[in-house]
């Protein structure tokens, strides 16, 4: 048959005075395969932004994902930081 995927994520960002944004994220999923294991997958990610103008921001986060296919697990962990900046 088809695989089926059922998932969610929950995103949330607050301010902090002027500058400032923290930001979370947390997803799960699971690809269902007639046949085979699931797959599980889950991400997890922490950022923060910092407004340098109006329309610039600089940011940073870290993200945490796992995948879990029944015959292996793996871990990837991914840092950035990058410049925004709206026309």
């Amino acid at each position: 048959g088809n695989p089926e995927e059922k998932g969610f994520i929950v995103s949330a960002a607050q301010k902090f005075g002027k500058s400032w944004t923290a930001k979370l994220q947390h997803g799960q999923s699971t690809l269902e395969r007639s046949g085979f294991s699931d797959v599980d997958l889950t991400q997890t990610s922490v950022g923060v932004d910092y407004a340098l103008a109006k329309t610039t921001n600089v940011f940073a986060f870290y993200t945490a994902y796992n995948a879990d296919t029944g015959a292996t697990d793996v871990d990837t962990n991914v840092f950035g930081l990058g410049l925004q900046h709206n026309f």
